[in-house]
């Protein structure tokens, strides 16, 4: 039920509610066992072995941390051992008086590859003061035996031991330094003792046997450098740095197809910058085998405990179901009608229960028939007596019925000519009253027509008088603009007269300026004047030509205007004819609207008293259909109560036929019962 009342889960429910109707109660009993007891078998084996599993990679990281706290000591223990180093022979007297004398062969000496082996160093030299070999045994990668600046005016001004910490491609080197002093003047520095280790990848090979874990050197940006095993497999391998805790950086990682567990940890400089990783890691196997055995095992316990959990709900299931389909076979023949049956009780559980209220439902079923069987005889004597007075009945009120339909059929007639008779009255007096309504409206507008007339007559008296006054402008008009037109033809011929003026002046005022060429330099100034006087000539006959392009345009327009007004002059006339005729068309409009006002008037006199006639008439009709219709309706409902009071009898009847018939049924069906 409750995953029935969540939507999300109703489709589920169905689902496994359609698949588990389907089996029978021994297959949902055994299911329902395994279930219950296998889920939580299987949970706790899973637990366990997740705990296990978690215990085991737990030791496995203690173990790591372990190797990589060991790492770190001893890779501190070596800077201090190299530092210590050159301390202890910088203090030597015989090394201090072999530097102050500058002996070669006494410092080579003192130098010997014993020195170095005996004490797990890569480089033992003497430096001057100022840092430059004198002598060495052994070598650094890249032959760099430099100290820093600062640490060689500290060994000298202060006489402090150093050691300086470096990342190269072969691994980390280590070098420790020391003032060499002067055996009698402990403020006199000859020289510096320096000793160096590389840890390069035999020194992390040597660690790694003793440790028991393989061990890799990363540079700063997480890139391996050297390891205790080979580069093939170092080659696959990096670290991401940016981590969140850089103090232990874990990594799982595969070398060779074979599953590693990594811890690695910052290594810094002299100066506490990391230059580089050193990573501590060990195979997973053993933790890997040892779960896959502890998963073995606990398959194995689970199968054991699905089969004992499948045994005991076999048995259960069996026990429960042989019980229940031996109440079934009982009910089984209850239902097909033996209710002398009786089911054994054994136990006192729910199915024991069930069987007892099964055996009280059969007793009760039984007494149940007995008294049916007694009421079912009664039943079908009453149901006859009732079916015969039933069809006295029904004769009795089909006359009532036959007479008051030819009643109703009457009077629905009557009722039906006078709905008629009022129908063609009303039409009548609409068709009245629709005829005074187009007389009134005929009059009406026939007063409006006469009074537009009139106002018609007035105004075409108006336009008559203003076309007059127009004939009279439009012909002043034309005489003005064939005098302008006359007056142009006159500017025509003076510009003309000014054009050749020009000409001669223009001809003149050359010759002038050919006279003035001849005379030279006496007639410069009148070729000036010459040339002036040109100027002005042609200018002048620019102005006029252009006076005579819009002469010349004036006069077209004057023309197009004295066509104009011929033609304003032939309308007028014409405008003058029409509007008498219209003056006459309106007198004979305005007598024949007043003789139709007056036609109108008389016909909406004389509909509406047609109209007062055919109104009496139709409230007679009325009152004689109301009389009809409420006879009619009287007549319907005595028909309706006599159709519904035979319809009831011939119910009764049917009821008391179809109550024997049911009668004869339920004495056979309680026949077949066996109560002995």
């Amino acid at each position: 039920m409750f995953l029935k009342k969540l939507n999300i889960f109703s489709p589920i429910y169905r689902i496994l509610k359609k698949i588990i109707s389907s089996y029978s109660l021994y297959t949902k009993l055994l299911l329902f066992f395994l279930i219950v007891m296998i889920i939580p078998l299987g949970l706790t084996f899973y637990n366990d072995y997740r705990l296990t599993n978690d215990s085991l990679e737990k030791r496995l990281d203690e173990k790591i941390l372990t190797g990589k706290n060991f790492v770190e000591r001893i890779y501190e223990s070596d800077i201090n051992r190299v530092e210590g180093l050159a301390v202890i022979k910088a203090s030597d007297t015989s090394i201090q008086e072999t530097v102050a004398t500058k002996n070669l062969l006494q410092l080579m000496n003192i130098l010997r590859p014993a020195f170095i082996n005996k004490n797990n160093i890569d480089l033992a030299a003497i430096l001057d003061s100022k840092g430059k070999v004198i002598t060495r045994r052994g070598n650094l990668p890249n032959k760099d035996y430099k100290l820093e600046s600062r640490y060689i005016e500290g060994i000298n001004d202060k006489r402090i031991s150093v050691n300086q910490i470096e990342m190269t491609t072969e691994g980390i080197v280590i070098k420790g330094a020391q003032a060499i002093t002067d055996p009698d003047q402990a403020n006199l520095v000859h020289g510096i003792f320096l000793t160096g280790l590389v840890m390069d990848k035999s020194y992390w090979i040597d660690l790694s046997q003793d440790l028991g874990m393989e061990i890799i050197l990363f540079d700063k940006d997480g890139q391996p450098v050297t390891a205790s095993f080979s580069n093939e497999k170092l080659s696959k391998i990096s670290l991401k740095t940016n981590t969140e805790d850089s103090n232990n950086i874990w990594v799982d990682h595969l070398i060779s197809d074979t599953e590693y567990r990594m811890v690695a940890f910052p290594v810094t400089d002299h100066n506490s910058k990391i230059i580089a990783y050193l990573g501590v890691t060990t195979p997973k196997t053993p933790i890997l085998n040892a779960g896959n055995k502890m998963k073995q095992s606990m398959i194995i316990y689970a199968l054991i405990g699905a089969s004992i959990a499948i045994l005991v709900g076999i048995f259960l299931a069996r026990s429960i179901s042989k019980r229940v389909k031996g109440l079934i076979s009982v009910v089984e023949r209850v239902a097909e009608g033996d209710l002398s049956q009786k089911i054994k009780i054994k136990g006192r559980d729910e199915i024991a229960y069930l069987g007892k209220s099964l055996n009280q439902m059969v007793n009760n079923l039984k007494g149940l028939v007995i008294e049916v069987m007694s009421s079912s005889n009664q039943v079908a004597s009453a149901a006859q007596e009732l079916a015969g007075s039933s069809q006295e009945a029904t004769a009795i009120t089909e006359q009532v019925t036959a007479t008051s339909e030819n009643i109703s059929d009457g009077t629905a007639e009557q009722v039906e000519k006078i709905n008629e008779a009022s129908l063609i009255i009303k039409e009548m007096s609409r068709s009245i009253q629709e005829v005074a309504k187009g007389a009134q409206e005929v009059a009406g507008k026939s007063k409006t027509a006469r009074n537009q007339v009139e106002l018609g007559q007035e105004a075409l008296e108006d336009l008559l008088h203003q076309i007059d006054k127009i004939g009279e402008i439009v012909e002043q008009s034309a005489r003005v603009i064939k005098q302008l037109d006359t007056r142009s033809k006159e500017i025509n011929k003076i510009i003309g007269l000014i054009s050749e003026i020009t000409e001669q002046t223009d001809l003149l005022a050359l010759n002038a300026a050919i006279e003035a060429a001849r005379a030279g330099e006496h007639g410069r100034g009148f070729a000036v004047v010459a040339d002036e006087v040109r100027t002005l000539a042609n200018q002048s006959n620019e102005a006029a030509t252009n006076i005579s392009k819009i002469i010349e345009e004036i006069q077209n327009d004057t023309q197009k205007a004295v066509d104009v007004m011929d033609e304003g002059t032939t309308v007028v006339e014409e405008g003058n004819f029409a509007a008498g005729k219209a003056k006459d068309t309106f007198a004979g409009i305005r007598q024949a609207v007043e003789d139709t006002s007056k036609i109108a008037e008389s016909i909406a006199e004389a509909t509406r008293e047609q109209k007062h006639g055919s109104d009496e008439m139709v409230t007679a009709i009325e009152e004689i259909n109301n009389i009809s219709q409420n006879t009619a309706q009287g007549a319907g409902q005595i028909n309706q109560a006599i159709s519904e009071q035979s319809q009831t009898i011939e119910g009764i009847s049917n009821s008391s036929e179809t109550l024997a018939i049911m009668a004869d049924k339920l004495r056979g069906l309680i026949d077949k019962f066996k109560t002995e």
